[in-house]
């Protein structure tokens, strides 16, 4: 935090990084600079960020309602001096969280609704940059002729394109992360002089089967050897007379996609994201009966914690059947993941099922008038012609009408309410 003084005046040392994704997260919970603050009659900025609450939904939601719990008990006085920050997927499950925070801090900044910000991709200006003048017009090739723009503005994908020499075939969205995951499984967790003994490949599908095994079984860590024979271990899960892939698992927990935890030394995937893309290689070539068993609960629903793995899958597996499966779980068409920009098909696919459900209630669905902000994730080019035909469209309903013109409303589709 070097610039915290320029940023915010006064803020000091009173800045906290919350990480509930981590094992230890409950360590500052509150900051450690907390309990002197809340001391001080006429208090200093502080800076609290969470991260990671969406991964807190299921398993941790103590921690969740730790954090609610110390913001409600704040005097309104510390609370207009606080910065609180949190960064999460966008999760209807997190709405009573983001309805609490609402009563509590609306008396205090006279805000109606909270803001509310979304993660934003690397422009052509900053891409330029990053990638390098003498490299850039090959990637914009290599990202045209592969329609691979959904995921161009990740600095990661960037960095994986400025130095991929494509051959023969399309390079799909599924084959750069594939790529991505595979570059940093080659990277060790601190000692750069490391050398690994085993290929890329070998750690790319140990690491997919360790990722598999922990979200189907709901763990955070695994080991490599343990006294108890119903924790997933690397020992039981690699078994084989060479030991190779035990070895290809061992050094994939050791490279810069997992971070060491405890003593015992136990391992976990440092972000969530590069987890479920794993898992959803893993998952990718099951055949439909497993992959019904290993996505469905026992209600027939799409478990929280897969509900994102689902929308990546869409994405490693391109079977009807297999979307089939996944929407059915999901309970009608998933929205799309936001760890890449929506197709315009992929957006209608998911608008046309909830102008079903808005032309089917008997109230209608005005989804404006709730969370429109959560539908800003459809904007795609071409929305708006599309939007346009359908409004114009006099068998349509008005309840459906209705929902569209809030879609367009919620995406800035001028053209289509113009």
């Amino acid at each position: 935090m070097r610039n915290e003084t320029h940023l915010l005046p006064g803020v000091e040392g009173r800045v906290c990084l919350t990480r509930l994704g981590l094992a230890d997260a409950e360590r500052t919970i509150p900051p450690q600079w907390w309990g002197g603050w809340l001391a001080e009659e006429s208090p200093a900025p502080g800076v609290w960020l969470v991260d990671g609450v969406d991964e807190a939904t299921e398993g941790q939601h103590h921690l969740l309602e730790r954090v609610a719990e110390l913001i409600d008990s704040t005097p309104p006085e510390h609370l207009r001096r606080l910065r609180l920050i949190l960064f999460s997927r966008p999760y209807a499950e997190l709405d009573w969280l983001r309805d609490r925070l609402q009563r509590i801090f609306e008396p205090i900044t006279d805000r109606r609704r909270l803001p509310q910000f979304w993660l934003t991709r690397l422009d052509r200006t900053a891409a330029a940059t990053l990638v390098g003048v003498d490299r850039f017009g090959a990637v914009e090739d290599l990202i045209r002729n592969n329609h691979l723009q959904s995921v161009a503005g990740y600095p990661v994908v960037l960095h994986f394109l400025r130095t991929y020499r494509q051959e023969t075939g399309a390079l799909t969205v599924a084959d750069v992360w594939r790529g991505v995951l595979t570059a940093l499984l080659g990277e060790p967790q601190s000692n750069r002089g490391i050398r690994f003994a085993t290929t890329p490949a070998e750690r790319f599908e140990a690491a997919c089967r360790v990722a598999a095994v922990l979200t189907l079984a709901r763990r955070d860590t695994i080991r490599e050897y343990s006294p108890d024979r119903d924790e997933p271990t690397i020992g039981i899960l690699f078994q084989a007379p060479d030991n190779r892939s035990n070895a290809s698992a061992l050094e994939a927990c050791r490279s810069a996609l997992f971070g060491p935890v405890g003593e015992p030394v136990e391992y976990r995937f440092v972000q969530r994201n590069a987890q479920d893309w794993l898992t959803a290689f893993a998952l990718g070539s099951l055949p439909l009966p497993a992959l019904r068993s290993a996505l469905g609960s026992p209600e027939g629903s799409l478990p929280v914690r897969l509900r994102e793995l689902a929308r990546l899958l869409r994405v490693v597996r391109t079977d009807a059947a297999a979307h089939a499966v996944i929407d059915e779980f999901a309970g009608g068409p998933v929205l799309p993941t936001d760890a890449l920009e929506p197709d315009l098909a992929e957006v209608l696919r998911a608008i046309d099922h909830l102008e079903g459900l808005a032309t089917a209630s008997p109230w209608g669905l005005r989804v404006g008038f709730d969370n429109p902000q959560d539908l800003a994730r459809l904007r795609t080019p071409g929305l708006e012609v599309m939007l346009a035909e359908r409004l114009r469209d006099p068998a349509r309903s008005d309840r459906a009408k209705e929902f569209l013109i809030d879609v367009a409303d919620a995406t800035h589709s001028i053209e289509a309410v113009d």
